[in-house]
Formats: structure tokens, C-alpha cells, sequence
């Protein structure tokens, strides 16, 4: 084993859980046609990811899993990016991503692929509106080189996975914000046995401060119940048709618009989206005016009482009721973006806090039998939200893959769950918005559909 620093508890979490149930992201990023070889195309990204950090990475499980897992340094193969020739069209090419989406990555062997596909049709414009986005309609006038990396979870969030590969597809320096280590002291060791030693002696400290700031946490809890829990009561919702396991194979389908047509009706891209789906989605489940709360992903704000971690997974999850009783999508969207405001403020309590740091010291034996019991459980009765939505800004489209080549559309899929069975993404590229779908036959045999209604909702 080569030094490595250990993991956070968060980025050991998605660790664990990948063997449960999938997890891996698959960012995708639309270019126009260079004037190379999809072959050059390949090494030159090879020897592009040689030099990124975090693209040097893999697992080192500890021995019967005395501790958290660390981080150990490992060189790029050549197998790591695998190209399809085409011709293919734009949905031929999703349909291939569904494919290599059962093809999950094992972190440690591997924290990252590339996959390349072209020539690629242009992604359809909707019509008669909303207008297509200014990258949309640009990249219309000719064929696509598709490129789509494959991050295991653990390796990092959307966002810090968006900036993996805008250091990969830059051909200038991109400066990214450098990875921290996990913990204030970032424990470093050089072999297998030395990590399950200092696993044993670190026990009794971790359970003595999961005992104590557990109990901090239920006491604050107690303290604030009748207020915040009642809150929070109203964010959870019954499950429906497209929640449960979601089976084997994955349906792809995406939107692209200017991002002023979600800004317009919602301010921000990610109310405008929500704005969107809430119209879109009791109306595909036969309940027009049914209630609709989702999940979505937000960007983790840091309370001072926040332990002094940095994990590469810095997000969170929270139930967003849609209001889908506000017939005005004006009002509805102004509801929705209070709705996202409240759900950022109650993460900052000091009950959620204490969580975290109890989350933080729990020993790691418990932390992966939980995980693995992830994949198994029951569907619950009540659940946060129906859907995930994800959104995420990937940056200017400034990106390229040499050869004359220009991005001109990204989008995103987030991983199916054993609660969920249709997802969405919102991923913004310069001007371009994508609102990707993804969802499992199983749960949503009629994706089509969906999609139409979705778009008809976007055009309201």
C-alpha cells in the first residue's frame, strides 16, 4: 500500500453503498466535430487525466474493515477510456450510456472511464417552443463527438465531478479548487496493517463522541419538535407507482432550452425546472392536482459547529413540496424557491449539527452494515420525495477536445435507487440547460409520455 490519507465518513458511505446498489455519475458533454481521430482523441485524454489529482485515485478497503477506507495513488490504463464509432443518433447515443450504466465501476480498481461516441446526430430541438438553447441550435449544423465520464460516487459530488472534467476537457490550466484533506490531521499510513491497527486503537474515542453527540442531537430534537418537526412532517409523502426497486436497465431522455426560458418563470434555472416537473409529473401519474414533494440536491452550507471535515461529497438531500395546490405558476414557483430557502436554513440548526458530528464518529463496522442494508430495505411508507432532482452549473461552454472542436451541451443522470424509479437532472453549460430523465422500464414503463408532458409543461 502506497501512503494514503484516509476517507471522510461521507465519501467511505458512498463507498459502501456502491456495492448495494449503483451509484456511479455519467457526465455528459456534447462537442462539436473536431478534426481528429476519436483514437487521438483518446490518448490525448489519457495523458490529459495523468496530470489531475484526483483522476490518480483509488480504494484501499482496510482489513475486515476495522476503519474508514483510505485513498491510495495509482496510474492511469489505457482501458480507461472506450470508444464507440458511429453513426449514431442523438437517442442511440443515450441509449448506449443506459447500457454502460450496468457496467458500474469497481473503486478499487477504478474511480473513473471515458466513454467516447461518434459521430453523433444533434440532440432534437423541441418545437414550436421553447426556443432551443444558443449552444443547441449552434451545434445543429454538424455531427457530434460525444464524451461522457463515469465518476464512482465517492471520488466526488456533482459539482466537484463538474470540475474533474472541465480540468479534462480544458486545454488550458484550470484552476480548481484543491481537494482538503478529510480531518484537520489527515491520518497517513503505508500498509494495510498499520490502517486496521490504528482502526482498533481509534475505536472506543469514535463510540464514546457517536454516544455523545447522538445523544446532543436527540435532545436538541426533543427541544425543537414541536416547531421544526412539524416543519419537517409536512416535506415527507406516500410513495407511488414509480417508487420501489427499479430492476435492471435504464431509459435516457433529454430537453435542451435557453436558460433565460427557466430563469423567466422561475428566476433561478433549478425553481424554473421544479416549476416545470410539478406540472409535468401528477399529470403522468393520473393526479393533476395531487400533492408532489421531491428530492432534491443542494450544496451543503457550513455551520460554525460543523466538525472540521472536508468531504469530496459536500452535498445533502431535502424534500421540496412543489405546491401543485397554487394554480399560478408564478405563485408556485415563488412557493417552491421559499420552499429551497427554508430547507437550507433548517440544515444550519444546532440539532443537525450534532448529527453530523455523531455521523462523523460513528465507527466504521456500523457505518457499512448500514450501508449495505441500503440496498436490501423495504420500501418505507413514507419517503422525502418521489423524484431526485439534481442541478448543477457545469460552467461556461468553453470547453473542448481539441482539433477545432467546442461544447455545446452537457447533461446528467442521477443514479436510480431502491426508492426511486425516475430521476431527474438540470446541468447547465454557458447558455445551455439540459433537463435529462432517467428512469427504470420497471417503474416508468412509459417514459415517452413523460417526456411529453414535460416538454408541453415548459412550454406554458
Amino acid at each position: 500500500m502506497s501512503p494514503v490519507q484516509r476517507m471522510s465518513a461521507v465519501d467511505a458511505m458512498w463507498y459502501w453503498m456502491s456495492s448495494a446498489m449503483p451509484s456511479d455519475q455519467f457526465l455528459v458533454y456534447g462537442f462539436t466535430s473536431p478534426r481528429t481521430a476519436l483514437d487521438v482523441i483518446a490518448e490525448n485524454l489519457l495523458r490529459r487525466a495523468a496530470t489531475i489529482d484526483d483522476l490518480g485515485l483509488r480504494v484501499a478497503d482496510v482489513p475486515i474493515h476495522l476503519d474508514r477506507p483510505y485513498w491510495r495513488h495509482a496510474p492511469v490504463s489505457a482501458d480507461q477510456v472506450r470508444v464507440t464509432r458511429g453513426p449514431l443518433s442523438w437517442q442511440g447515443c443515450l441509449d448506449h450510456i443506459a447500457q454502460s450504466m450496468d457496467d458500474q465501476l469497481d473503486a478499487r480498481q477504478q474511480m473513473w472511464r471515458i466513454h467516447l461516441y461518434g459521430p453523433v446526430a444533434p440532440a432534437p430541438a423541441p418545437a414550436p417552443a421553447p426556443a432551443p438553447a444558443a449552444g443547441a441550435g449552434a451545434a445543429e449544423e454538424s455531427d457530434l463527438v460525444v464524451a461522457v465520464l463515469q465518476v464512482a460516487h465517492a471520488l466526488g459530488d456533482g459539482r466537484r465531478s463538474s470540475a474533474i472534467a472541465r480540468q479534462l476537457f480544458s486545454v488550458k490550466e484550470v484552476e480548481v479548487q484543491t481537494w482538503c484533506p478529510a480531518e484537520r490531521r489527515p491520518t497517513t499510513v503505508r500498509n494495510a496493517a498499520a490502517a486496521a491497527a490504528l482502526g482498533v486503537a481509534r475505536m472506543p474515542i469514535d463510540v464514546t463522541r457517536m454516544l455523545f453527540w447522538g445523544g446532543l442531537a436527540l435532545h436538541r430534537h426533543r427541544q425543537t419538535s414541536g416547531t421544526v418537526g412539524a416543519v419537517r412532517a409536512t416535506s415527507s409523502v406516500a410513495p407511488t407507482s414509480i417508487n420501489g426497486l427499479p430492476g435492471r436497465g435504464r431509459e435516457l431522455r433529454t430537453l435542451t432550452v435557453d436558460a433565460d426560458a427557466l430563469t423567466a418563470r422561475g428566476g433561478t434555472v433549478t425553481v424554473g425546472a421544479l416549476t416545470a416537473i410539478s406540472d409535468a409529473l401528477p399529470r403522468f401519474l393520473g393526479h393533476p392536482s395531487m400533492p408532489v414533494t421531491i428530492t432534491l440536491t443542494v450544496a451543503r452550507r457550513r455551520a460554525h459547529t460543523d466538525p472540521n471535515i472536508f468531504p469530496r461529497n459536500d452535498f445533502r438531500t431535502v424534500g421540496i413540496d412543489l405546491h401543485t395546490d397554487i394554480a399560478d405558476f408564478g405563485d408556485r414557483a415563488a412557493a417552491i424557491a421559499a420552499e429551497i430557502a427554508r430547507a437550507r436554513d433548517e440544515h444550519m440548526t444546532p440539532e443537525r449539527a450534532a448529527a453530523r458530528r455523531a455521523e462523523h464518529a460513528t465507527p466504521a463496522p456500523l457505518r457499512i452494515l448500514g450501508a449495505r442494508q441500503a440496498g436490501v430495505a423495504p420500501l418505507p411508507e413514507r419517503i422525502d420525495g418521489i423524484s431526485v432532482v439534481s442541478s448543477v452549473d457545469r460552467g461556461p461552454a468553453d470547453l473542448t477536445l481539441g482539433g477545432g472542436s467546442r461544447s455545446v451541451i452537457t447533461a446528467g443522470f442521477p443514479a436510480l435507487s431502491p426508492v426511486h424509479g425516475l430521476n431527474h437532472g438540470v446541468h447547465g453549460l454557458g447558455a445551455c440547460v439540459t433537463l435529462s430523465v432517467i428512469a427504470a422500464p420497471q417503474r416508468c414503463p412509459d417514459i415517452d409520455r413523460y417526456f411529453a408532458l414535460l416538454t408541453e409543461a415548459l412550454r406554458r
